[in-house]
């Protein structure tokens, strides 16, 4: 057993073989043709209504690839023993098959059957049919089920950009130049420069460690998108998407610096308003802003992502890469002499080591390690984050450590790969039920494993995931729109910005190793 882990200890710290650097052209993707109906509000939530009714046939509405699984349910007790599958175009029944033994769900209070047709692979758009619950909703095969939804999200960032004039593709979410009015610290007269970067939160806000977590998110699929052979349009796609990337993280990474105190190296919280915006337009709220206080949360977060983004930038631009190295070493001075060794230091020393393989920062992660009961108080799990940078490191590593490491990362895994089968949507559960944004953010932590322990089982997993928000749920309604999760009212959950760079790694994982399949 030590051996296979020894192996794929090595593997990760291996696979990551670096990138070529082009430069980055200026963002030209806004002038390009792009579908209006794929984001109507960048910004803002459409509202989830409860259907009235719904359909008794649950299929995945965005349809399903070509060589994938394709499984419909159905829902009820007194079902037939056939379903058939309609090209809607001709009206012809292209596929028959059997409705498997139901399964009676305790979430549900109802009967729920399955069947198969993954036999089926002629591209097309189709509905199921059965006697006694009908139709279901038109679904596509198709070659290239996700890469459209993928860049429509990271088109999506774009939009939601402050202290600029947008003036994108996707007019209805133009605007004018908002927030440039001039913000004071919390409860001083100090006057602090913060335009820029993105909105994070539907109150206009500007989170400074949800800002790093997507900027992170972003780098990671910009380090992952893998060169491969293929033909000139694919290049050119890949090279285009690298861009697109890249010019949206720049523009946040900006706005990150200016958060940052330059005596203490300290990062101040974010930006907030007094109050709930009542202005449904960026550029008319003349509603007063402040700048949150330095946290040592942020400050960590800042310190992580900016030495992962000084890796990544330095081949286009040296001299800002460098910058951005140095205003993470301050940052992590702050964190070690205010902060506590938790899963955010741990992370920050892990992405500062890979980028610069200083012994201090490799030190400060085995002691984080080595402790009994690591402290994880962040608002998100950066442990993880932490233990990906250290697998794919390309400095000298601690063989025993990647053993633990990738021991227990296949723990994780294994845990939530059966968490999801025993559900009969096939979905991770907790006490409450089924989360939409519970479920996008363990189908996250699944992905990134997936990175290091590449698994058929898990893209099946991750896969199911998709289903069901895409519509394979219980009210057979789509919760993704272009800028990822549309939450359920009845969670009372507010849309948040960070989901949309967890929803682009998980694509990109899915769309990577599909093609690899």
């Amino acid at each position: 057993m030590l051996g296979k882990r020894l192996w794929l200890c090595l593997a990760a710290t291996l696979f990551l073989t670096g990138c070529g650097y082009e430069n980055p052209d200026d963002y030209k993707t806004l002038d390009e043709t792009v579908d209006e109906s794929f984001l109507q509000q960048a910004v803002y939530d459409e509202p989830y209504e409860k259907p009235s009714s719904r359909p008794g046939v649950l299929v995945d509405r965005n349809g399903y690839g070509i060589e994938s699984e394709k499984v419909a349910l159905f829902r009820g007790e007194g079902l037939s023993q056939e379903f058939t599958v309609v090209n809607q175009e001709t009206k012809q029944v292209v596929y028959k098959g059997k409705i498997q033994k139901k399964t009676y769900s305790e979430i549900d209070k109802e009967y729920i059957s399955k069947g198969v047709f993954t036999e089926l692979t002629e591209p097309g758009t189709y509905y199921i049919e059965t006697s006694v619950i009908g139709q279901s909703y038109p679904f596509e095969i198709k070659e290239d089920v996700y890469g459209q939804i993928y860049s429509d999200i990271l088109d999506s960032f774009y939009y939601h950009r402050c202290g600029t004039d947008l003036t994108g593709a996707v007019t209805v979410n133009n605007h004018q130049a908002c927030h440039l009015g001039t913000t004071k610290l919390q409860g001083t007269d100090v006057v602090i420069a913060s335009q820029g970067g993105w909105h994070t939160g539907s109150n206009f806000e500007k989170d400074v460690a949800e800002g790093a977590k997507i900027v992170s998110d972003l780098l990671m699929s910009y380090e992952y998108i893998e060169e491969k052979e293929g033909t000139e349009e694919e290049a050119e796609e890949k090279s285009r998407l690298r861009n697109k990337l890249l010019n949206e993280v720049v523009f946040e990474v900006n706005w990150l610096l200016s958060m940052q105190e330059e005596k203490s190296g300290g990062v101040y919280g974010g930006v907030y308003p007094e109050k709930e915006t009542e202005t449904t337009a960026p550029e008319m709220d003349q509603g007063t802003y402040y700048v949150e206080e330095i946290s040592v949360e942020a400050t960590a977060e800042f310190s992580a992502v900016m030495a992962q983004f000084s890796r990544i930038y330095g081949g286009y631009d040296e001299e800002f890469s460098a910058a951005c190295l140095k205003a993470s070493e301050a940052a992590y001075s702050y964190v070690e002499k205010y902060g506590e060794l938790d899963d955010l230091q741990y992370y920050a020393a892990a992405e500062l080591y890979k980028s610069t393989g200083n012994e201090k920062y490799h030190n400060k992660l085995k002691q984080y390690l080595g402790l009994n009961q690591p402290k994880e108080n962040s608002r998100f799990s950066r442990k993880l984050y932490g233990d990906m940078a250290y697998l794919t490191c390309k400095q000298k590593v601690d063989v025993e450590i990647c053993a633990m490491l990738m021991d227990e990362l296949m723990d994780r895994a294994e845990e939530l790969a059966a968490t999801a089968k025993k559900d009969v949507y096939m979905v991770w559960t907790d006490e409450l039920g089924r989360s939409a944004r519970q479920i996008l953010e363990n189908t996250f932590v699944l992905a990134i494993i997936d990175r290091i322990i590449t698994s058929h089982e898990y893209l099946g997993i991750m896969e199911n995931q998709l289903h069901y928000l895409f519509g394979r749920n219980e009210d057979g309604v789509g919760m993704v729109t272009g800028k990822g999760i549309l939450n359920r009212t009845d969670e009372g959950e507010e849309y948040q910005l960070y989901l949309q760079s967890s929803f682009i790694f998980i694509l990109h994982e899915i769309i990577e190793r599909e093609a690899e399949e």
